[in-house]
């Protein structure tokens, strides 16, 4: 669990790999490597050949790597530079990749506290942030999952070019200001070229009321979250306006924009660092074949919650309904190593996004605070449609 040392691990002495290495330099280096491999055989017949979290150490004690893997055999096979160079390898053993990454997290928090960064694999996740406080709203890009009252942060994008994206679709349906000052009604820029392309509202000319502009704001909202018929609806009637007064030119600008909201929709964004969900994080096999599926908890980005689920046990729907109504419930962890509940947020939304963007479904099933109990029949369905017999092709 996040948070946890690697005092836990399961610790094996690795051989003088140095020294075997050195001694069979002079034979090529193809020899050296192979020679490394051959001292290490009997090692890595002794780790598993599945996901794991590892450590690597000096003889001094010092950690070389702190990362994880999907197949830990492999991985100490490679006899790259950080395994000749250690002296013993820690690991604990993995659910799945999800379940490593998450481990992994808590690794480096708790060896590397002033240094693990720089470490972590994962891209830092993009959000599209909304003030409501402000007189005339903007979507601002940002990084940082900021809790402020009255923030909306839609996202998170995995990486800059779905955010560009996201923001592309966003102002090609709806004239939306893109200037970063804190607009009031009264500070025009005749330089602004969307003012001169008629691409803004312009709230900044002191024509458009809050009112009408918070209109428009509203429409960006839905578009992101899926639900673009308030901003469909906003050009229809400022097409048919236009026409109504034999701006045709206006008029056919509106309808290409009309057009391109219907084919160049931004794809739903989670509001995921305010998402309650709980996320199936792979399946344990154990004595006898039996299966059980491990699921973490996350709510507003943050790891919250972990637990075992038996498939074949009575009242799954029960059990899963009791599962979602814990981690809606359950307690946020200090930020630890993090310093901050901002850092610790972005850090594990991070490692969520990465692992959502391309894991299969079933993966992860939401979960309603105010209603959690509506998550058991949909997490139990996932449950049973991942560890059901897969056909073979």
């Amino acid at each position: 669990m996040i948070g946890e040392a690697a005092e836990g691990a399961i610790r094996i002495a690795l051989p003088p790999l140095v020294a075997v290495r050195e001694a069979a330099l002079g034979r090529g280096r193809a020899e050296a490597d192979q020679a490394v491999r051959d001292a290490l055989a009997e090692t890595a017949a002794a780790v598993p050949a599945s996901p794991a979290v590892y450590v690597l150490r000096d003889s001094a004690g010092t950690p070389l790597t702190v990362s994880h893997t999907a197949d830990l055999r492999a991985r100490l096979l490679k006899a790259d530079a950080p395994v000749v160079a250690a002296a013993a390898l820690e690991y604990a053993p993995c659910v799945s990749a999800f379940d490593a990454a998450l481990r992994h997290l808590g690794w480096l928090r708790a060896l590397e506290p002033d240094r693990y960064g720089p470490w972590l694999p994962y891209p830092t996740p993009y959000f599209l942030r909304l003030d409501l406080g402000a007189r005339f709203p903007r979507f601002e890009p940002t990084d940082v999952p900021d809790f402020a009252p009255g923030v909306r942060l839609f996202g998170p994008y995995p990486t800059r070019a779905a955010l560009e994206q996201a923001e592309t679709a966003l102002y090609a349906a709806l004239p939306l200001r893109r200037c970063t000052w804190d607009v009031q009604g009264h500070d025009v820029d005749e330089s602004c070229i969307y003012l001169q392309m008629r691409r803004c509202a312009a709230p900044c000319t002191g024509d458009v009321p809050p009112d009408a502009y918070r209109r428009l704001v509203d429409a960006g909202a839905d578009l992101l979250e899926g639900r673009p018929e308030r901003a469909a609806a906003d050009l229809t009637a400022r097409r048919d306006a236009a026409a109504g007064t034999l701006a045709f030119e206006e008029a056919a600008r509106l309808q290409a924009a009309l057009d391109r909201l219907g084919r160049e929709t931004p794809p739903p964004a989670f509001d995921l660092a305010r998402w309650t969900v709980a996320v199936l994080s792979g399946v344990r096999k154990g004595e006898g074949g039996a299966r059980t599926v491990a699921v973490a908890g996350f709510r507003a980005g943050r790891f919250v919650h972990e637990a075992s689920i038996d498939p074949a046990a009575e009242g799954l729907e029960a059990r899963c309904a009791a599962l979602a109504a814990a981690i809606a419930a359950a307690p946020e962890p200090p930020p630890g190593a993090a310093g901050t509940a901002t850092r610790a947020r972005a850090e594990e939304s991070a490692l969520l996004v990465a692992w959502l963007s391309r894991a299969r479904p079933p993966a992860a099933v939401a979960v309603d605070p105010a209603a959690p109990e509506a998550a058991g029949a949909p997490l139990a369905e996932a449950i049973r449609a991942l560890t059901a017999p897969r056909r073979r092709r």
